[in-house]
């Protein structure tokens, strides 16, 4: 059944999927009557079993055999990641198409879809999840809210008018990557705090507004004591900073991260305003 809640007034309905279960590592794979349990947008990671070969077992003859085919044959696809490698299979995006289509049945007014989807630290979204995106859009999701990356990638908030918006990753929202773990120099210790405002204009429902607010994971106690990662908003941080040289970084990163969450390019000479929320309209 759609998982559908009513939010002040309105029937939004909820989907999430992922694009795999990192079954490439702990090589469980979810059996033909398993696969109910984890909404999918593609085959799990490595469903050749000949590649699945290869993988974990890189030295022997015939996977370096494979892997040379592999590079020669699809080197696009055998030069990523595995957690990045497109695993289509039709019948899944068929999938996808009915779970929409059972949410706006069930009542839905509004469907937010939150999608796991692309790699790990990359500076920018991927080809295939603005593909992703995009699919959803044109079937009737209203937000697309991605995340899995690590880091804070860029939005289109281009068709809010239209009542739809797609974020492509929110960020890490806690963990140790830039705080005291690599990588230390793609801010992966930033996040995004997402808002959207809705409310029913004559007989629709729509998001009337968007807004967002930027935290970061930072380390507590003393080191005698143990230490704990946790989640401060930078607008707080920032207000509280005493050091000049550290307020100033702060400031300069909180600018980098809304030209990066709104898609504006670096080079943008426009002073971004400290705030604690950044509307969207």
């Amino acid at each position: 059944m759609p998982f559908i809640r009513e939010i002040g007034g309105l029937k939004v309905g909820f989907l999430s999927y992922t694009y795999g279960t990192n079954a490439f590592l702990n090589r469980c794979y979810l059996k033909r009557h398993e696969r109910f349990m984890v909404n999918l947008t593609q085959k799990q990671e490595l469903s050749c079993l000949l590649s699945r070969y290869w993988f974990h077992h890189p030295d022997t003859l015939f996977a370096k055999m494979y892997g040379q085919a592999g590079k020669l044959l699809l080197p696009r696809q055998f030069a990523l990641p595995v957690y990045e490698r497109r695993e289509r299979r039709r019948s899944i995006r068929r999938k996808m198409i009915k779970d929409i289509n059972s949410c706006r049945a069930a009542g839905a007014e509004l469907i937010i879809c939150l999608t796991h989807m692309g790699g790990q630290y990359n500076q920018e979204a991927s080809e295939e999840s603005k593909a992703l995106g995009n699919f959803l859009i044109d079937h009737g999701v209203n937000a697309v809210i991605g995340h899995h990356e690590h880091v804070v990638h860029g939005s289109d908030f281009t068709k809010l008018n239209d009542n739809q918006i797609v974020t492509y990753s929110l960020g890490n929202f806690i963990g140790e990557a830039g705080v005291i773990k690599e990588p230390f120099d793609r801010r992966g210790e930033y996040s995004i705090l997402l808002n959207l405002y809705v409310s029913r204009v004559g007989q629709e429902a729509r998001i009337e507004r968007c807004s967002f607010s930027i935290t970061k994971a930072v380390l507590s106690g003393s080191a005698g004591a143990g230490q704990a990662v946790k989640v401060e908003l930078l607008y707080d941080l920032i207000n509280a900073a005493p050091e000049p040289r550290r307020r100033a970084k702060l400031i300069a990163d909180n600018a980098a991260i809304v030209r990066k969450f709104l898609s504006l390019p670096e080079s943008d000479a426009a002073e971004i305003p400290l705030q604690l929320e950044y509307d969207i309209t």
